[in-house]
């Protein structure tokens, strides 16, 4: 009996034993498995955020179109050149490079932002790019496509296929840019890259009709520009107004033509040839009265009765902040009456509003009318100065910052020498005392950056806007009036202060 009870006891034993290396065994496997997938301190293997994905790494892009009955909005990766379809909501948050929050309906065409987006194709973030320069109002733009390169007076730039030409509200090629002076283009790009030209003033045609009197005489336009007249003569313009003077033998014709961006405006001698030609009244009733009103392109006064030739008529009537009217009339021998009132233009919203960023205060020295500056982009901080680059007001607040110190030029300090001028205008120097580090433009046009208090630079004529600029501190324009006699002259700006 002892020795059964002996053997099971050994045989329970020997089944506990193995049951504990079994269980022994398992939380070892356990545990080298858990090593394996987190690692040991000191070498630590870092597991990928599943809510972080490449879609939602910001993006540089440029924004192709904005779609606001489909909330649907088409961008551009400026590194990659794909094109980006993207569904904003409610939810998305669009704001200047400053932080401001704007609605999609302010953003334009051509404007580069940083875009965040979601897996589901819906925009989460959208913000103007602070990388982005403007170079405004360029009239002497060289292009070599073949080297990719571009030339704004010294200055070299780069350009690929992601460069795009924005005319109007239609992108179009390189090759629709008159780049003999005609065209006026601001250029957009980072570092030292462009990637937008957009045409500021754009070109149109003249051309004449009913030349037959004329053939061989000669048109006068613009300032000392002329050309022979024949019937396919066919002028390309900078877009605005021009008084044109036609004339052969006893024969002349005057008139105001407008010349508007991409279109044809028909010159028609007929009316001022040696032939009768029958004619009808006509009365337009205008509102506002001030309106301008350009009838087959020709500016026309409107006060009073009109007599026009016998035919159809082109119209158009402008008035800043209203919506133009366009249209046609028919003139007979019975004459013609008609009211035209011209309906308030809604607020535009200024193509850079996205870049934003500093206020500007307006000091006028001199009694000297002032526009009301427009918002647009800044260079960052650190971006490269193009010598004549021009960066306007960034708001529409104006104010009062003090008195400055106009100082006669024959009692003033000794001016510090030159670092600023670009071009000597015949009328000496202008010495600029403020705030360190503040960059000096003038009319548009950068003079240089004032360093140990003071900037000197040739002195231009007459009266000038003056724009004292400088990161992190409150933009001030100024409207002063130079003095032609003297040699010098010295101005004292009040410090600059902190946005």
């Amino acid at each position: 009996m002892g020795g059964k009870s002996d053997y099971k006891k050994i045989m329970i034993l020997c089944a506990v034993l193995a049951v504990g290396i079994i269980i022994i065994s398992v939380i070892f496997a356990l545990n080298s498995d858990s090593k394996e997938n987190h690692g040991t301190p000191g070498n630590v293997t870092e597991v990928p955020d599943p809510g972080k994905t490449d879609e939602q790494i910001a993006k540089t892009c440029m924004i192709l179109d904005v779609d606001l009955d489909s909330s649907l909005i088409i961008l551009k990766d400026l590194d990659t050149g794909e094109k980006i379809e993207l569904i904003f909501t409610g939810g998305s948050d669009i704001r200047t490079k400053s932080g401001r929050l704007v609605s999609a309906a302010m953003l334009k065409k051509g404007n580069i932002a940083k875009v965040k987006a979601g897996e589901d194709g819906k925009l989460q973030s959208l913000v103007g790019s602070d990388d982005v320069w403007t170079y405004k109002n360029v009239e002497n733009l060289k292009i070599y496509a073949d080297q990719g390169k571009m030339e704004v007076g010294s200055r070299i730039y780069h350009m690929d296929d992601s460069l795009e030409v924005l005319n109007g509200d239609e992108f179009t090629g390189k090759d629709t840019l008159l780049i003999d002076g005609t065209d006026i283009l601001d250029l957009y790009g980072i570092e030292d890259r462009v990637f937008l030209i957009k045409v500021n003033t754009g070109h149109g045609y003249l051309t004449l009709e009913n030349t037959e009197d004329y053939d061989g005489g000669t048109i006068y336009y613009g300032l000392g520009r002329s050309a022979s007249v024949d019937k396919e003569l066919k002028l390309i313009l900078r877009e605005g107004e021009y008084a044109i003077t036609v004339e052969k033998d006893d024969l002349l014709a005057e008139a105001t033509v407008k010349i508007n961006r991409d279109e044809d405006t028909c010159f028609d001698l007929l009316p001022f040839g040696p032939e009768p030609v029958e004619y009808g009244d006509v009365k337009l009733n205008i509102s506002p009265k001030e309106s301008d009103l350009y009838i087959d392109g020709v500016k026309t006064p409107h006060e009073e009765t009109l007599s026009l030739p016998v035919g159809v008529h082109d119209i158009e009537v402008t008035l800043g902040g209203y919506n133009s009217y366009n249209g046609t009339i028919e003139v007979g021998t019975l004459g013609l009456t008609k009211s035209i009132s011209l309906s308030e233009a809604p607020e535009e919203v200024p193509d850079d509003i996205i870049y934003e960023e500093t206020p500007t205060e307006t000091v006028t020295v001199t009694v000297t009318p002032t526009q009301t500056p427009t918002p647009t982009d800044d260079l960052p901080e650190d971006s490269t100065l193009p010598s004549d680059s021009d960066i306007p007001d960034s708001t529409s607040d104006n104010g009062n910052d003090g008195d400055i110190d106009v100082v006669d030029g024959d009692d003033g300090p000794a001016p510090t020498p030159d670092t600023g001028g670009n071009g000597n205008s015949g009328y000496g120097k202008i010495t600029v005392y403020c705030t360190d580090g503040a960059l000096v433009y003038v009319d548009g046009v950068y003079k240089g950056t004032i360093s140990d208090g003071s900037l000197t630079f040739d002195k231009p004529s007459g009266t000038i806007s003056l724009e004292l600029k400088k990161s992190g501190y409150v933009t001030k324009k100024y409207t002063l009036t130079m003095d032609d006699d003297e040699e010098e002259q010295v101005f004292r700006f009040p410090e600059m202060t902190k946005s």
